[in-house]
């Protein structure tokens, strides 16, 4: 499969070399090096594309059409995303670059389930090492923007509203905001509310335990100061309730988020400092997990979690003719605590308490410096780098002594310094064609529950988990090489992979621990192993046909093993979503199929078993027109539109996708 893949993307490269050697070459060299997926204004002239095509769609729906991100399902609420092969804290996972980290321990709390798309303006998604903006890591980083009021608009007052119906899960959403541009002030709300109850699948089985409802509002006010300075303010929260878990044993009674920040821009300070941003802010994170309906549970239990986290960040843009610099300080402490209470069946039992993260403190600072460099007309160098240092402590007195019982002693903080250079190169072939080359050195933090987690189960392989004080950081030489083609109606993205990994951190059994929960299998411990490796591709082809017709295309593949040669767990197969659309004036129609190989590859020691090839097909339409000084705008969809019966090889405990479902949606705007 990987020569397969790397014969076609060389075909490829050499073909587009060809056609592209008389083409003339530009004055100065472009280079993207985010990915940025912008999330369109109401009523626009792009309000339904491929990646967004409803007002109602979610944040994961956005995320699951990019080439580079795939999704981890245990529900139908709150998918958990990777890219590339990476995962939890492997990732930088951020909101308006405001540092986040959920409160359940089982990652039933990604921070992409705090945002909705009514308060999203795009999403930022960088691959590897070139995410080490948002702080030491070695999977990449995923940046959610706010959208942000406006001041000096045409419209004093804007309003918008949607609401939608879906029948797989007799679910309704409604989302909504309302602007507010004055000469210098600037207000926008928005609010969103889901409730969805239980869906069934391909073959017409209601699925048990995967209803859910939230409720989300977003403010954000602006100051113009003058002169290209403002102040901002954000306020997030986030509230979700009765959320079932099938492929989990526990559901959520309780989830709730508190973001904030106030921050400070200036453009074009001087001739050569063209940029600077500060920000201060917090957020407070609830969980509560508890298995109080679930029927037959040999012991009940509860699971709260919290997180709080509180930080800054300042960032600058120096220029200097074909050279520029960046600069981002920043610092934050972040503190969590987990806690599981297991109640006896008989009445006289004694409730049994532990701390599952027993009061974990992490004060981190980070450095980003960037430098850019254009030399001649071709050739554009990036030279990056990130340095970090942190001190992760356990401040309970209890939690230490849990961790006695396993032969540890923890008497002083966990400290470690962290860097991570990386180098790019750009390279114009012509006004069309362009390639980039990475290489870097990249390496990340364990996490509290790599580091301190105490009997955590993973319902996935069966084994209850144990931190490991001793553990250490994860590290990883990395390459890539990616290409951008675009001329007339085609525009091609291509990038290729491979990632050697040391000390990669996965749990090992211990035979001379004891299981704590019912059932499980046994423990299991963290522990490095000595090197493994991640390879993989992604890539898109839009072609516009003309003003009426245009398809999108998206492919990824990734493979991992250790070297043992076993398998990694969680390795995407290929997958292919393709969609064509056609639009006349106010009206659009869409069909899209979404097509994956099987896995066979799979992690027998985690517990995963072979997955099926699929394919299912989607087909939307949409009418939008004026009315009484309104835009109104009409929606309707058959998803799943053949009942495919099937599951991806990310979707946990053998829980299958939903089967057809019939959605329709109604907007308006003032």
């Amino acid at each position: 499969m990987i020569k397969t893949l790397q014969l076609s993307v060389l075909l490829s490269l050499v073909v587009s070399f060809v056609s592209a050697q008389h083409a003339p070459l530009p004055d100065t060299l472009k280079t993207i090096q985010l990915k940025e997926v912008v999330i369109a204004d109401p009523y626009g002239q792009n309000a339904l594309n491929f990646y967004q095509y409803s007002q109602l769609a979610s944040v994961e729906q956005i995320l699951n059409r990019t080439s580079e991100v795939a999704l981890i399902k245990r529900g139908n609420y709150a998918l958990e995303p990777m890219i590339n092969g990476y995962s939890a804290g492997q990732l930088n996972i951020t909101i308006d670059d405001m540092k986040i980290f959920g409160a359940c321990t089982d990652r039933m709390d990604p921070v992409t389930s705090y945002v909705e798309t009514s308060n999203m303006h795009s999403l930022e998604i960088s691959t590897g090492a070139e995410g080490n903006k948002q702080g030491a890591n070695i999977g990449g980083s995923l940046n959610m923007l706010l959208k942000q009021a406006k001041t000096n608009q045409e419209k004093q007052w804007a309003a918008n509203l949607s609401t939608g119906y879906c029948s797989v899960s007799n679910g309704m959403d409604m989302t909504g905001a309302i602007n507010y541009s004055g000469k210098k002030l600037g207000v926008r709300y928005s609010g969103t509310y889901r409730d969805h109850g239980n869906y069934t699948d391909g073959n017409g089985n209601e699925v048990l335990y995967s209803q859910f409802s939230k409720m989300n509002h977003a403010l954000h006010a602006l100051y113009d100061l003058g002169n290209q300075r403002k102040l901002t303010l954000s306020l997030v929260t986030d509230d979700a309730w009765d959320v079932g878990y099938p492929a989990l044993t526990m559901d959520v009674s309780k989830a709730q988020a508190r973001i904030y920040g106030i921050g400070f821009e200036q453009m074009a300070i001087t001739e050569h400092f063209h940029h600077f941003k500060a920000k201060v802010y917090g957020n407070n994170i609830t969980h509560i997990m508890d298995d109080s309906k679930r029927p037959d549970v040999p012991i009940r239990m509860d699971m709260p979690g919290w997180s709080d986290t509180y930080g800054m960040m300042t960032e600058g843009m120096w220029r200097w003719k074909q050279h520029s610099l960046t600069v981002k300080a920043e610092a934050y402490q972040n503190k969590v605590r987990a806690e599981m209470t297991m109640y006896p069946p008989n009445e006289g039992g004694v409730p049994m308490f532990m701390l599952t993260w027993p009061d974990a403190k992490r004060n981190a600072a980070g450095l980003f410096v960037q430098w850019k460099s254009n030399w001649g007309k071709r050739w554009m160098s990036t030279l990056s780098l990130r340095t970090d240092a942190a001190s992760t402590d356990m401040t309970s007195e209890f939690g230490r002594q849990q961790f006695e019982t396993l032969n540890y002693s923890i008497t002083e903080a966990d400290k470690r310094i962290l860097a991570a250079p990386t180098l790019r190169f750009d390279y114009d072939l012509s006004n069309h064609w362009q390639l980039h080359f990475t290489t870097a050195y990249t390496t990340r933090l364990p996490t509290v529950t790599e580091l301190y987690g105490f009997y955590l189960y993973n319902r996935f392989d069966g084994y209850d988990y144990i931190g490991n004080p001793d553990i250490e950081n994860e590290k990883a030489w990395q390459f890539t090489a990616g290409t951008q083609f675009h001329k007339g109606i085609l525009m091609l993205k291509g990038n290729i992979f491979y990632h050697y990994l040391t000390d990669y951190i996965m749990g090992e059994v211990d035979p001379n621990l004891m299981r704590m929960t019912v059932g499980a299998k046994g423990v299991k411990r963290f522990i490095n192993v000595p090197n493994a490796y991640m390879a993989g591709i992604n890539a898109e082809a839009n072609v516009t046909f003309n003003e009426h017709w245009q398809s999108v295309n998206t492919l990824q593949y990734t493979r991992g093993e250790t070297s043992e040669g076993d398998p990694l767990p969680m390795m995407l197969p290929l997958r292919w979503v393709t969609a064509l659309r056609y639009q006349y004036n106010k009206f659009y129609t869409q069909g899209e199929l979404e097509w994956s190989a099987q896995q066979e590859r799979v992690s027998e020691a985690f517990g995963e078993q072979a997955t099926d090839s699929y394919h299912t097909l989607n087909l939307r339409v949409g009418y939008q027109w004026q009315w009484q000084n309104a835009h109104w705008q009409v929606n309707a969809a058959a998803e799943n539109l053949l009942d495919t019966y099937y599951r991806t090889h990310l979707d946990w405990g053998g829980i299958y996708r939903p089967g057809r479902n019939i959605s329709l949606s109604l907007s308006v705007g003032f």
